[in-house]
């Protein structure tokens, strides 16, 4: 379906610099020896159409642009978002200290009642095992 010619040269550098190719189709020494058929197709092309080309350099150009604008504002969330997370790690880390001094403060609430608990679980030992 696809044709096996290549498009015209002209073509293939209006797309190479309105930004419009995915990857250059040719290289820089390639251009320099096809210059004059290049610029012998430009100089056939009306005053709008190169105008329109110049344009749509200057809409590939705002687009990367944009691009790099909407970039920076994603590093700039991530960031953010990275910042929050730390936060919330050190709160976190807060509350499991206060859970580690609460828990050792019941532990010693109950180590100093143990002969108390000791002889409590031996009464209800005896009780279920005369049951």
């Amino acid at each position: 379906p696809y044709s096996s010619r290549p498009a015209p040269l002209e073509l293939r550098f209006a797309a190479r610099v309105s930004g419009r190719g995915s990857r250059p189709e040719f290289t820089a020494e390639e251009i320099h020896e096809q210059e004059d058929i290049i610029s012998r197709g430009f100089s056939q092309l009306s005053l709008a159409t190169l105008y329109e080309l110049f344009k749509s350099q200057l809409a590939g150009r705002e687009a990367a642009r944009q691009r790099l604008v909407t970039t920076t504002w994603e590093l700039e969330a991530s960031e953010r978002y990275t910042t929050f997370l730390n936060r919330l790690q050190h709160e976190n880390k807060d509350r499991l200290i206060t859970s580690d001094e609460e828990l050792q403060r019941i532990r010693n609430v109950f180590s100093d009642r143990s002969p108390d608990l000791d002889d409590d679980i031996n009464y209800l030992q005896a009780v279920y095992d005369d049951d």
